[in-house]
C-alpha cells in the first residue's frame, strides 16, 4: 500500500467516525431537548373550616409548556358531558354543597405556562353548617382530568379526586375519661 492509499483509508475512516459521533450528539440533544420542554400539571388544593373552605388549583411545576388535549369532570364516575365553568354550581349542589362557588374549565388547544397557576374551583360555603369532613365525603364523588401534551407532542394525563382520609373514620370530641 502506498501513503496515498493509507492516507485517503484513514480519511475515510475519521470522517466516517466524526459523522457518527454527530448523529450521536445530535440523538443526545433531541433528548435533552425533550425533557428540557417536559411539562408537569399537578393539582393543588386545600380544605380549610374558613372560608373559602375548598380550593383547587392546578399548576404547570414542569419547564415546559403544557397543551391541554382534554378537560373533563367526573361526578359518579359518569363525565359531565360539555362542561363549562358556570357547571361547577349544579354539580356541587347534586353532592350536597351549597353556597358560593367560583370556577374554570379548560378548553383544547389552551397552553398552560410553566410556573402558571390556575384557579380551578373555590367553594365558599356562606354560612351553611357544614363541616370539612361533610365537604371531604361531597367531594369523594368529584374526579377531574387533564389529558394534555409537550410541544414534542408526548401525552400525559393527570387527575385529582379527594380519597378517604384515615380521619374520616373516627369521631372527633373529647373523649370520655
Amino acid at each position: 500500500m502506498t501513503p496515498e492509499i493509507i492516507t485517503a483509508w484513514a480519511s475515510i475512516i475519521i470522517a466516517l467516525v466524526a459523522m457518527l459521533i454527530a448523529i450521536w450528539q445530535g440523538y443526545l440533544m433531541r433528548k435533552h431537548n425533550r425533557l428540557s420542554l417536559r411539562p408537569h400539571l399537578a393539582f393543588l388544593h386545600k380544605l380549610s373550616d374558613q372560608d373559602p373552605r375548598f380550593f383547587l388549583e392546578i399548576q404547570n411545576n414542569g419547564v415546559g409548556p403544557a397543551e391541554v388535549r382534554q378537560f373533563r369532570v367526573l361526578l359518579d364516575s359518569k363525565p359531565q358531558e360539555h362542561f363549562e365553568p358556570a357547571s361547577w354550581i349544579p354539580t356541587l349542589s347534586i353532592i350536597g354543597l351549597k353556597g358560593r362557588t367560583c370556577g374554570t374549565s379548560l378548553d383544547p388547544g389552551e397552553f398552560i405556562a410553566a410556573g402558571q397557576k390556575l384557579q380551578m374551583l373555590k367553594y365558599d360555603s356562606e354560612n351553611e353548617p357544614i363541616g370539612s369532613r361533610q365537604i371531604r365525603q361531597a367531594l369523594q364523588r368529584i374526579m377531574v382530568q387533564v389529558i394534555y401534551r409537550s410541544v414534542y407532542g408526548e401525552s400525559y394525563e393527570t387527575s385529582f379526586c379527594v380519597r378517604p382520609s384515615l380521619f374520616d373514620c373516627y369521631e372527633t370530641g373529647s373523649p370520655d375519661l
